[in-house]
């Protein structure tokens, strides 16, 4: 009773949080950041798909920008990729594994980092697009919550940040079909 509860939880908020616009604080500003999963329920080693877009739709560049996700233990990130109107951009990438909370890893973009000699530069100037995407590999089963992915940058001397509404993501065993191909029935 207790785990169907549980499942019905998880899928009522997955529902909600498939593709979600997030709220950018200040706001009032015309900067649009969105969180979207491929899924909300996946087998062992389907690949799950985070995918975050940054959109400037104001009037200034948007300068300092740096994401994070933070990734139950139980997936293995595969790939990840950053790209700035559809090109791609070099950034800086960090893991910190079981530190910011307990059972999660900690992946850490820094997109532009005007401060330094990294020459990570990739300001998105108005009318840019950029899209951060995640593809992950859950190894066992179970509901899994994907908490506190953020977005911080500045902009027009202000500093812009949004963070989540948690998603969640039910892991099963897969389907094994046991009948062989072509195998005919005879019912009579």
């Amino acid at each position: 009773m207790m785990k169907s509860f549980k499942i019905c939880m998880a899928l009522l908020l997955v529902a909600i949080a498939l593709h979600a616009e997030e709220t950018v604080y200040p706001d009032g500003y015309s900067i649009i950041n969105e969180y979207a999963i491929s899924n909300s329920a996946i087998t062992i080693s389907d690949t799950l798909v985070i995918t975050r877009v940054i959109k400037n739709d104001g009037v200034f560049p948007i300068t300092g920008l740096n994401l994070s996700e933070n990734i139950p233990l139980e997936f293995n990130v595969i790939s990840h990729a950053i790209t700035l109107n559809g090109n791609d951009i070099i950034y800086n990438y960090q893991l910190m594994s079981d530190i910011v909370i307990y059972g999660f890893d900690t992946y850490y973009w820094i997109v532009d980092d005007p401060d330094s000699t990294t020459g990570i530069k990739n300001e998105l100037a108005p009318g840019d697009s950029l899209v951060l995407t995640v593809q992950l590999v859950p190894d066992t089963t179970g509901v899994f919550s994907l908490p506190l992915h953020t977005t911080v940058f500045y902009g027009d001397n202000t500093g812009f940040f949004s963070a989540d509404e948690v998603s969640a993501v039910i892991v099963e065993n897969a389907v094994i079909d046991t009948i062989p191909p072509a195998t005919i029935f005879d019912l009579r």
